[in-house]
C-alpha cells in the first residue's frame, strides 16, 4: 500500500478558551518539527436563530458573514495572546467544530486540541470536540492539558506498548517526531494473568515475554532508523495500564499512545486505555493511528 504523503502543518482548533490558547502555544513551540500553525475556528447558527418567532413566521438567521467575522476576531485574539509564531492564514468555517477540524487536518502532520473548550463542565476533562477529533482524525492528534508547558524539560517521551500494530506505530512516531536528544521509552503494562499478544510484524519471539516484545519493537525501529537505536529503551510493569502510564508520563514531556490496542472493539474508536488517558492527560498526549 502506498504511503499517504503528510503535509508539514499543524491544525490547531481555537475557540477562545484558555485551553485553546495553551494548545496554540504548545504547537507554536514545535513548528520546527511539524510545520507552520494553521489556526481554525468554526461556527454554527445558534438555536434561537432558527426558532420561529410566532406561528407561521420563521426567524431569518443573521448573515453568515457576521459569524465568520466573530470567529475571525476570536482567532486574532488567541493568536495575539499566544505570541509570534510561524503560521498559515487562519481559517473560519461553518459547521460542527469536530468535523471541521478533522476534515481540515486530513493529511496534516498533526492536529492539536485542548482538553476542553467553553462547553465543558469540569476542568481537566476532555471536551466533546476534542474527543471527536481523537476518535475520528485520520492522522495523529495531540491533546494538550491546560497546565502544559511549552518547553521539553525532561527530554523524555513515554510510549504505551501492548504489542498491537497501533502501539508500534506510536513508537515509530515518537522516534521520528522528537529531537535526537530525547529519550524514547517503551512501557508495556500487563494486568496480572494477562496473555501477551504481538502483531505479526514483531515476530514470534515478541509474544514470549514483555521483555521479548520490547526488544522486538526496538529491533524493528532500529532496522528502519539505525541512528535512533541508542535513544530507545523500555521496561514492563504489572498493573492497571492507565495508572502505570500516567505515573510514568508525569516526568516526561510527552505520552504517545496507539489509537487502539488488542482490546479495541470498534473501527476508528480509540481503545479503553487510550480513552482513559486522554480524558485527563497529565502531559501532552499524542494519539497515533
Amino acid at each position: 500500500m502506498a504511503e499517504i504523503p503528510v503535509e508539514r502543518r499543524m491544525v490547531v482548533g481555537v475557540d477562545g478558551s484558555p485551553g485553546s490558547i495553551v494548545a496554540l502555544r504548545w504547537a507554536a513551540a514545535r513548528t520546527d518539527r511539524f510545520g507552520p500553525v494553521h489556526l481554525v475556528a468554526s461556527w454554527q447558527y445558534p438555536w434561537w436563530s432558527l426558532t420561529p418567532l410566532a406561528p407561521g413566521a420563521a426567524a431569518l438567521p443573521p448573515p453568515s458573514a457576521d459569524f465568520h467575522a466573530e470567529a475571525r476576531q476570536v482567532l486574532d485574539r488567541v493568536q495575539e495572546a499566544a505570541g509570534p509564531m510561524e503560521h498559515l492564514e487562519p481559517t473560519t468555517f461553518h459547521g460542527p467544530a469536530g468535523q471541521v477540524l478533522v476534515a481540515t487536518a486530513d493529511g496534516a502532520s498533526l492536529l492539536v486540541v485542548g482538553t476542553r473548550g467553553h462547553g465543558a463542565v469540569a476542568a481537566g476533562v476532555l471536551g466533546s470536540v476534542s474527543l471527536y477529533c481523537v476518535n475520528h482524525a485520520s492522522g495523529p492528534v495531540a491533546v494538550i492539558p491546560a497546565d502544559a508547558l511549552t518547553d521539553d524539560r525532561f527530554h523524555r517521551v513515554v510510549v504505551g506498548l501492548d504489542g498491537s500494530a497501533h502501539s508500534l506505530a506510536a513508537a515509530r512516531w515518537a522516534v521520528a517526531n522528537t529531537p535526537p536528544d530525547t529519550r524514547v521509552e517503551l512501557l508495556y503494562c500487563g494486568r496480572e494473568g494477562h496473555r501477551l499478544k504481538a502483531d505479526r510484524s514483531l515476530g514470534t519471539a515478541a509474544s514470549a515475554s514483555p521483555e521479548g516484545l520490547i526488544a522486538a519493537a526496538i529491533d524493528v525501529i532500529e532496522a528502519e532508523n539505525p541512528a535512533a537505536g541508542p535513544r530507545i529503551g523500555g521496561w514492563s510493569e504489572v498493573g492497571d495500564p492507565r495508572q502505570l502510564l500516567s505515573l510514568a508520563a508525569a516526568e516526561a514531556d510527552l505520552l504517545v499512545l496507539g489509537a487502539r490496542g488488542h482490546e479495541g472493539v470498534a473501527h476508528l474508536l480509540v481503545g479503553s486505555v487510550t480513552t482513559g488517558l486522554v480524558h485527563q492527560p497529565v502531559v501532552p498526549t499524542v494519539v497515533v493511528r
